[in-house]
């Protein structure tokens, strides 16, 4: 798992450097930026515990988020000892493009496969995710086909 997630995390980077011409974020300000886009995290105590990421290395790239206009720290009223984070539109706005050209570029990259790769890739992946797929194989050929129709619209 290690591995693919690191073969993926490369890919996907590469994937940026292709497409932008933004500077460059590195795969952990990535993700905390994703958490933040997707409602995933609403505090740094949020983030620190979604990407098993260090408190004090956290609240530096915070800080470099603030700096740089793309998350505002907020008072926390619920609890006075946090801060809400949220992402500004610019942020947003960074995300969404990172998003769209790694989908692209992923779908392009699907569009190669035959069905019966693309299925037998859908189904690694679930199994991987999921524990050995439950309930049943219906459950990984739905998404195999959904995976599918995404490769054969993007070609």
């Amino acid at each position: 798992m290690r591995r693919f997630n690191r073969f993926y995390a490369r890919h996907a980077g590469a994937l940026h450097e292709r497409t932008t011409q933004e500077p460059l974020f590195a795969n952990r300000e990535v993700r905390i930026l994703h958490e933040l886009a997707h409602g995933r995290a609403h505090t740094a105590a949020d983030l620190s515990r979604n990407l098993g990421l260090d408190t004090g290395y956290l609240s530096r790239l915070i800080t470099s988020f603030q700096k740089a206009s793309l998350v505002q720290r907020v008072k926390n009223e619920a609890d006075g000892r946090a801060n809400l984070l949220t992402m500004t539109a610019a942020a947003k706005a960074k995300v969404d493009e990172i998003d769209l050209h790694i989908s692209a570029e992923t779908a392009t990259l699907l569009s190669r496969l035959t069905s019966g790769e693309i299925e037998q890739l859908t189904i690694w992946a679930w199994r991987t995710s999921n524990g050995f797929c439950r309930p049943a194989w219906a459950t990984c050929r739905t998404h195999a086909c959904a995976v599918r129709a995404a490769a054969t619209s993007a070609g």
